[in-house]
């Protein structure tokens, strides 16, 4: 298959998401949902990172440490409320699940994985 040289690649990109379980003491589950994410270049994520480090003001900083993911996540998909709905892709349901450590760690190694060109086995 031919390389194609796109100037804003998009892809889906399974995140899995590594929880406490609420009724097994020390155990872990995992969730899955499936992220859209944008491939940025390289001079673009090394400013976005540049312009955290560079903010002095902790608040600030932590307001805005999250750049890099508000910029290239665009959409999702098999995401559920407590009572199994499907929730929306928009920036305020987005804003809330980083604000859950699990979800945005999961989030950030997706697109990592992703970007490092690391391929899943199996299903």
């Amino acid at each position: 298959m031919a390389f194609r040289l796109v100037k804003a690649p998009v892809f889906w990109w399974p995140v899995v998401v590594r929880t406490p379980a609420a009724d097994r003491p020390g155990a872990v589950e995992e969730h899955r949902f499936e992220m859209e994410f944008e491939a940025i270049g390289q001079d673009e994520a090394r400013r976005l990172r540049d312009e955290v480090a560079a903010i002095s003001d902790p608040a600030g900083r932590e307001r805005r440490e999250h750049a890099l993911l508000e910029r290239v996540c665009r959409n999702w998909r098999e995401v559920t409320d407590e009572d199994g709905k499907s929730v929306p892709f928009s920036a305020d349901a987005f804003a809330a699940a980083l604000q859950i450590t699990w979800v945005r760690a999961a989030i950030y190694a997706a697109y990592a994985e992703a970007m490092n060109g690391e391929a899943r086995l199996g299903n």
